[in-house]
């Protein structure tokens, strides 16, 4: 038995009209702990993110999903709040891009653009309440 709480549920592939054929995504709902702190950076609008384990899902190999909250959303502030060890509910976008490296070939890249977090935490104080 794997001693991982996290996990993820993915929906269907779909991509806006404007799209790359490199570039599909689909919504998702993902929940681990962090084990990479927040990072902020500024690059023409703000960006906070970490990186949760989330385990294996979905016969796929990423064990860990990077999480990036864009602008000054409710999600992003609570994104900048978080620490590494923290349990996280998140839900969003997941992006996939095909990107060229040089030695590898093709290597997928993919994040989650986050519009919903709820931290584990807050879930067992309103419990005691």
């Amino acid at each position: 038995m794997s001693t991982n709480v996290g996990g993820y549920i993915r929906g269907p592939w779909w991509r806006y009209n404007g799209d790359e054929e490199k570039t599909r995504r689909c919504f998702v709902i993902a929940w681990g702990n962090i084990v990479k702190n927040p990072v902020e950076w500024y690059s023409g609008t703000s960006a906070i993110k970490f990186v949760i384990k989330c385990g294996r899902g979905a016969g796929r190999n990423e064990k860990h999903l990077l999480c990036v909250g864009y602008g000054d959303q409710m999600s992003s502030v609570v994104m900048r709040a978080m620490e590494k060890g923290d349990a996280v509910l998140v839900c969003g976008t997941w992006v996939e891009n095909s990107e060229k490296k040089t030695k590898r070939g093709v290597t997928t890249v993919y994040e989650c653009r986050v519009n919903f977090i709820i931290p584990q935490g807050l879930l067992g104080y309103l419990l005691d309440l």
